[in-house]
């Protein structure tokens, strides 16, 4: 293969690739879960709060941590924000901010201003990831709150790992193989456990390079593209390098 159709066959190869990956993600979905936690406030209740307590008080140490199967404390989310309600319209409600990551009360608008809010819906950032990026929310209500996030929706996550929904029950998806599949979002539902919302609360923080930007797809490795723009140079100039050491033998 001479150098020209050589470059040819990788120009057309970038393409193809370009196309594939966009239409991986177009056609990826992803599907919200829950669990519900009974019996004392999200970040609250001190050692009796499995998730959230990590031997620290207040609310910029408040974290959500799962252990895995080995018995190791694996941490998903550090907190970012809290609206406590005041009235139906959540935009004037109060606001408290951890003071690690840069946000401010009109990051969020809530779409649902209803009476009491049991149920809403939340938009981050105007809809564009960002960082810090939420991956975990709460909606609490009297003696207990729902955790939600949100996951790709592929047959082995949802039939293995996590039950989908708003309504799963305490244990369903409490666990780190399900909980580490969180994607981080730009907007959300939720709906509290027990009517009358008390406040929300969203967690995130931890992404690192793209995954701030763009939603991850957990379990999946898709090459960006320029790791294919690298790899196609890369065999264009062994192409011109061969061509090169024939010329010499010549």
């Amino acid at each position: 293969m001479n150098s020209n159709a050589l470059k040819k066959y990788i120009t057309t190869l970038l393409v193809l690739s370009s196309i594939a990956m966009v239409s991986f993600n177009s056609f990826a979905s992803y599907t919200q879960v829950s669990a519900l936690i009974s019996g004392f406030n999200d970040c609250g209740g001190g050692k009796n709060n499995q998730y959230f307590y990590d031997g620290k008080s207040g609310f910029d140490n408040c974290k959500i941590f799962v252990e895995d199967s080995n018995g190791t404390k694996q941490y998903l989310s550090d907190t970012i924000a809290k609206f406590d309600t005041d009235g139906p319209n959540l935009a004037n409600s109060g606001f408290t901010a951890s003071s690690t990551y840069n946000v401010v009360k009109s990051d969020w608008v809530f779409t649902d201003n209803v009476a009491n809010n049991p149920t809403g819906t939340w938009t981050y950032n105007e809809d564009v990831h960002t960082y810090p990026d939420i991956r975990f929310w709460t909606a609490k209500s009297s003696n207990g709150f729902r955790l939600f996030w949100v996951i790709e929706d592929t047959a082995d996550t949802t039939d293995d790992f996590c039950i989908a929904g708003n309504n799963a029950s305490s244990i369903d998806n409490l666990n780190f193989d399900c909980m580490n599949l969180a994607v981080s979002v730009t907007n959300g539902q939720w709906v509290s456990p027990n009517g009358s919302l008390s406040h929300l609360t969203f967690f995130g923080g931890l992404c690192t390079g793209p995954d701030c930007d763009t939603p991850p797809n957990p379990g999946i490795v898709v090459p960006e593209p320029t790791t294919l723009a690298i790899f196609a140079l890369g065999i264009i100039g062994l192409g011109v390098r061969r061509k090169q050491a024939m010329r010499i033998k010549k």
